[in-house]
């Protein structure tokens, strides 16, 4: 058994990376389609996560005549930091309606939307 001292004086790993799932269960898919379907969901897949800056290091598709199963190996334990602006409209800048109407133009904006949206509006309103 290592000592607390020896715990805490290790060195630091990098976070384990995992694997991905994905089983789409459906009624029969004829098998001149299978092969297809397999191929553009793996693309779609790869491409999402990719967008997501969650690379996966291997990317297996499965068919049979009711399922389509991808496993992605690899995938990191964490995605990377980063750091995004964005800007409202400016102090003083026209608006539609009454005042605060500007806030649920910004929340379309960067897409806050529903009970968010209406939350927000109210802070603003009181």
């Amino acid at each position: 058994m290592k000592s607390a001292r020896e715990i805490l004086d290790a060195p630091i790993r990098k976070a384990a990376r995992g694997e991905l799932l994905l089983e789409l269960l459906s009624e029969e898919i004829p098998a001149r389609m299978q092969r297809r379907a397999i191929e553009e969901f793996a693309g779609l897949v790869r491409d999402k996560l990719a967008v997501a800056e969650i690379p996966a290091q291997t990317l297996r598709g499965y068919v049979t005549p009711r399922r389509l199963t991808l496993i992605a190996d690899g995938i990191p334990g964490q995605q990377p930091d980063r750091s995004e602006e964005r800007r409202g409209p400016r102090v003083g800048a026209p608006h539609s309606g009454e005042p605060g109407t500007h806030i649920p133009e910004a929340c379309v904006y960067v897409g806050v939307d529903g009970p968010r949206r209406h939350r927000m509006c109210q802070a603003v309103m009181v």
